[in-house]
């Protein structure tokens, strides 16, 4: 069994939700999300995202941590906020020596070793499949990270 904490950062709120695979069976257990709202210094929200991020892996004891990078807007500066969250989990991550998984189409699609077309395709089954079993809308803030972390469940489970 395989626990996994995936989390989406926005400017003022992490996402997250924790999932297990077992046997190459994905589980959802808990989605959520906490706001990063009312911080009078970027000091106090960073130790708040340190703090939310411990707590959640004391909680889950997660095996992997993932999260969807904002990659395809990198640069737009109202996503830097997006990107300082993400390098806190980075170096959250490794100074606790857990493993950390980028969640990114270019990223997932090599780990899969697939073509651009059969990785669209299979994007597109697998939202359509998670958002049937689940309780999650293909809206949610969560649904790419975790159709990427479906599509990798046989390689993240080792």
């Amino acid at each position: 069994m395989t626990k996994i904490l995936l989390f989406r950062f926005e400017a003022e709120k992490i996402h997250y939700l924790e999932c297990e695979i077992n046997s190459w069976i994905l589980s959802l257990w808990e989605k959520n999300k906490i706001s990063l709202d009312n911080f009078e210094s970027r000091w106090d929200k960073y130790n708040k995202i340190i703090e939310i991020i411990w707590d959640l892996q004391e909680k889950y004891s997660a095996d992997i941590v993932s999260y969807q990078s904002p990659q395809k807007y990198r640069g737009v500066v109202k996503d830097e906020e997006w990107y300082a969250n993400g390098a806190i989990l980075e170096l959250f991550s490794a100074q606790n020596n857990i493993h950390l998984e980028e969640l990114t189409p270019q990223i997932v699609r090599k780990q899969l070793g697939t073509s651009a077309k059969d990785f669209k395709s299979d994007i597109e089954a697998e939202k359509l499949k998670l958002t049937s079993d689940f309780k999650i809308t293909k809206s949610d803030k969560l649904i790419d990270g975790f159709i990427y972390v479906s599509l990798l469940k046989n390689i993240l489970n080792k």
